[in-house]
């Protein structure tokens, strides 16, 4: 008998197969994706108590005890009934929402980018809608959904109920919420050390890239989308659900997490110290001819490189090109503020 928790350990947004499995990755080599299932059909449940949330505050992240305290004050405050359970693996997020579906009619996750991502397959499973409370190094979800930092402003927008259907990317059967890259960022998510992180947030990446990118080298790889093909020599591909990545980096200036389409932006200066003077621009996410930023956008984009290469979803490595990324468009609930 399959169990609800069975299922979502099978969910996935596509299985992808490669021609010549065992034979060694190639530009050359074309995926040919099976066909994959849709959404998992919402599973029926009674309605819960009105307002009970699911409260689930990762303790690893930066002052994770202490948040949860003070988010425990704040949803008090709002009369808000909740379910305060302890977290002892980050990856196990989606089971305890599956657990506890049939008792709360809201999720609220206390964490970054990455605990967030661990939440998709339960929120997807059961389609309770998301409350963020941004606890991450970069947040570039909660920045996305233009999120109040104030835990007071963060608890008030989801009792407050405003709700936003928001889109998903998948990349190689991962999702992800955010971003994905393949590159510098991918290196640089694999060394960066968590505790370090948790000590000196932003920090932590800064200190890590520049050990990374000092001693870095373009690679070749070949970009497919909308029935076209480039070939480039690039530092770092990055391909967004959201508006932001990085450290305040913007992908595109209209960017939005619910426009049904991915972005993709390919850094291919010669020399990576070139990249210092193209700050702003990558900031703004407004690009002019001839910075050597490559933007492309598209519902389905598949990636080959000479040999396989790393790639990060939200913030943490989980995949390998060659990459074929698409679009879910309005799969998530999430809170926002009025």
């Amino acid at each position: 008998m399959t169990t609800p928790q069975d299922q979502h350990q099978n969910i996935d947004c596509e299985t992808v197969r490669y021609a010549n499995a065992n034979a060694p990755h190639s530009l050359l080599s074309t995926p040919t994706p099976t066909p994959y299932s849709p959404l998992p059909v919402p599973y029926s449940h009674s309605p819960p108590v009105t307002q009970r949330a699911l409260l689930l505050i990762n303790p690893y992240a930066r002052r994770g005890e202490q948040t949860r305290l003070q988010v425990i004050e704040w949803l008090k405050a709002f009369d808000m009934e909740f379910i305060d359970v302890p977290i002892a693996d980050p990856a196990k997020i989606s089971d305890l929402i599956q657990t506890y579906r049939d008792r709360v009619d809201r999720v609220i996750i206390g964490g970054g980018d990455g605990t967030m991502n661990a939440a998709i397959a339960g929120l997807l499973a059961t389609q309770l809608p998301l409350g963020v409370i941004p606890l991450g190094t970069a947040n570039n979800l909660a920045r996305t959904l233009k999120l109040p930092q104030s835990l007071e402003m963060a608890c008030r927008a989801i009792v407050q109920g405003k709700t936003q259907l928001i889109d998903l990317g998948c990349v190689n059967g991962k999702y992800f919420l955010n971003v994905a890259g393949m590159g510098i960022s991918a290196d640089i998510n694999q060394q960066v050390e968590d505790n370090v992180k948790r000590r000196w947030g932003v920090f932590a990446y800064a200190m890590t890239a520049l050990r990374v990118i000092s001693r870095y080298r373009r690679f070749t790889a070949e970009i497919r989308c909308n029935d076209q093909s480039v070939w480039v020599k690039t530092f770092q591909i990055t391909v967004c659900n959201g508006r932001y990545y990085g450290s305040g980096l913007t992908v595109a200036a209209d960017a939005a997490i619910d426009d049904e389409r991915l972005d993709l932006c390919s850094l291919e200066v010669q020399h990576w110290w070139q990249a210092i003077a193209l700050i702003p621009t990558l900031m703004r996410g407004e690009y002019a001819t001839g910075q050597r930023i490559r933007v492309l956008q598209g519902q389905e984009i598949e990636i080959y490189t000479t040999k396989p290469r790393l790639i990060d979803t939200d913030g943490e490595v989980s995949s390998r090109t060659p990459a074929y990324f698409r679009v879910i468009p309005k799969a998530i609930s999430v809170f926002v503020p009025d």
